[in-house]
């Protein structure tokens, strides 16, 4: 249980990667992100496909995107 939540959670921020680098961005400029502005850049994430099944089952399907090695 505990590695498919590992690889979910690898696979929740590999599909937002792009997302989570403008925060980045935003963050070493301004040093603050919070309230209407904070949620506004985290309803641009996107939820990978697996998900919700993982979700409701626990269980990850046989064929999950292939992940970048983590750095």
């Amino acid at each position: 249980m505990v590695d498919s939540a590992h690889q979910m959670a690898r696979l929740i921020l590999q599909t937002n990667q792009t997302l989570l680098e403008q925060i980045a961005e935003i963050l070493l400029h301004r040093e603050i992100l919070e309230g209407a502005e904070l949620q506004e850049q985290l309803n641009s994430a996107i939820a990978p496909a697996p998900l919700q099944d993982w979700l409701q089952t626990g269980k990850l399907p046989q064929e999950l995107p292939q992940l970048q090695p983590a750095a």
